[in-house]
């Protein structure tokens, strides 16, 4: 799902799950969000958008983030230089104290 394209830089976030909070302040600061719930889709979108960075998060069904990662730098089509950032944060428990 390819939120607010027109919008400015794209960007792309990988979660196997919605990232509601993490969508709206990127898209609050005028990114182009496209959420991809797959590795494999990633890919070919990273591919296809050239983001200037990737967000992955862990809980994608496919396949293991870090083999995510390194399909996305061994893809000639993406770049090496494109940020990779690993989201950690989990957006469906509240923050502890």
């Amino acid at each position: 799902m390819i939120h607010n394209p027109p919008a400015g830089p794209p960007v792309v976030l990988i979660a196997g799950a919605p990232q509601p909070s993490l969508a709206s302040e990127l898209g609050d600061h005028r990114y182009a969000i496209a959420h991809a719930q797959t590795g494999g889709l990633a890919v070919e979108w990273a591919r296809d958008l050239h983001p200037d960075a990737i967000l992955l998060a862990a809980d994608l069904p496919d396949m293991p983030r870090i083999e995510v990662c390194r399909l996305l730098r061994a893809d000639l089509g993406v770049g090496s230089n494109v940020p990779i950032l690993f989201v950690c944060a989990d957006e469906h428990r509240p923050p502890s104290e």
